[in-house]
């Protein structure tokens, strides 16, 4: 028997699990593009007779949504807060590295693949392509961001081991596209021997760039403060200027208990896509880097890299270019274990 206070609340307990359900369903309603969230929760609710274990389940489900959905909640994996009024306060995050991915010949594989293969491109990269490349992202710990159609724009922070020690973001970074080009060379060769291959006969191999440095993270759809400065002047002469150039256009006033998308931004992305353009002309080597960055890593990634040349990167000039040979086989978990051991010893 349950004690006399339960009892006595059991009857407020059942109405109020009734009168969620109900708002769950108008919710929906509401806002169509939430019936995602409906069915996660129906899927982790757990119905109980008992009013109480009924509350107590979905509390429990309302849990399990947000751990389920918490890559889309919150893609960037760090602890973004929110303002007072309901707006995402941007993070600033130093010494970030970052790497920008690219199947070479996506656009010729997207035509191809339908009259080959029989299936569309969203589930050639659903089944054989993203899902063992996320494995790995998932392995060391990195955030995959921005994605364009065959694309990911990666963040990699440091990792902190045992006793205190700290891996660099930069080198676990290249321990990540060191298997990543080991996997995506296999699915490379695994779609060659099933008939997938450029007309040029090259098969779809995934380039990489890297560099590193500092990234504003949050919501860049929404202002999280008041502008300040040119950002203000630029506010004010806009506004006066709005409705001469499009009357219908009423600029918006209150951002509050706004949250459009959660996204990076940076000239590290920029220049680390300029840099994943450059292994198509060095087919041998892949995850590029400046001669800067590179010597910010271990010695014992260092050593892997070779100068590719001296390189055009749009909009950024002439730059020495590393990378380390795609084909090289490399025990990666050995190295990442001796990359532990040389920060453990200084």
């Amino acid at each position: 028997m349950l004690p006399t206070r339960d009892r006595d609340d059991a009857p407020d307990a059942a109405a109020l699990c009734a009168r969620f359900r109900d708002s769950m369903t108008d919710l929906v309603r509401q806002y169509p593009e939430l019936v995602l969230v409906e069915d996660e929760f129906e899927a982790a609710i757990r119905h109980d007779a008992d009013p109480l274990k009924e509350m107590a389940s979905i509390l429990g489900a309302c849990r399990d949504v947000f751990v389920g959905l918490r890559h889309l909640l919150n893609p960037i994996g760090v602890p973004l807060r929110a303002t007072g009024d309901g707006r995402i306060q941007t993070l600033t995050l130093n010494n970030v590295a970052t790497f920008v991915t690219d199947i070479r010949g996506f656009t010729e594989l997207t035509e191809n693949i339908g009259h080959r293969w029989g299936v569309n491109v969203f589930d050639l990269l659903s089944f054989c392509y993203f899902p063992h490349v996320v494995e790995v992202l998932n392995r060391y710990a990195c955030s995959y961001l921005n994605y364009t159609g065959d694309g990911l724009l990666v963040l990699s922070r440091e990792r902190q081991g045992t006793g205190g020690v700290i891996l660099p973001g930069l080198d676990n970074s290249v321990l990540c596209a060191l298997e990543m080009t080991g996997v995506t060379n296999c699915i490379a060769e695994t779609w060659r021997r099933l008939g997938l291959v450029q007309s040029s006969g090259v098969w779809h191999e995934t380039g990489i760039g890297l560099t590193s440095g500092t990234v504003q993270v949050g919501d860049p759809f929404v202002p999280d403060r008041n502008p300040t400065g040119k950002l203000a002047e630029f506010d004010t002469l806009f506004r006066s200027l709005a409705p001469q150039a499009a009357p219908s256009f009423q600029p918006r006033m209150n951002y509050a208990k706004q949250i459009m998308g959660i996204h990076a931004l940076g000239p590290v992305i920029n220049r680390a896509s300029r840099l994943q353009d450059t292994d198509k002309t060095a087919p041998d080597h892949t995850c590029m880097m400046t001669e800067t960055e590179m010597k910010m890593l271990c010695p014992l990634l260092q050593e892997r890299f070779e100068r590719v040349g001296t390189i055009y990167l749009k909009g950024l000039g002439n730059a020495d270019v590393f990378g380390f040979l795609r084909f090289e086989p490399v025990d990666v978990a050995s190295l990442e274990k001796e990359c532990w051991a040389y920060y453990a010893s200084r």
